[in-house]
């Protein structure tokens, strides 16, 4: 009785779904987390790089 009222609770919040056979399955909400946090970290990488060519571009117009 709790497994079932415990996969209803992640049901509700779109955790998982009930097949139509009955059984359960992960949603798709875990993977596009997943994603989200990977197109975040890249999109955090990218402005890194660009803080670095930038920080490089002004060091090199301050040699003599």
């Amino acid at each position: 009785a709790n497994v079932c009222r415990d996969l209803q609770t992640l049901a509700d919040a779109g955790w998982v779904r009930k097949l139509e056979n009955g059984r359960w399955a992960i949603s798709e909400k875990p993977v596009a987390l997943m994603k989200m946090y990977q197109l975040y970290m890249s999109d955090l990488a990218e402005r890194g790089r660009n803080f670095e060519m930038r920080v490089t571009a002004q060091a090199r117009q301050m040699l003599p």
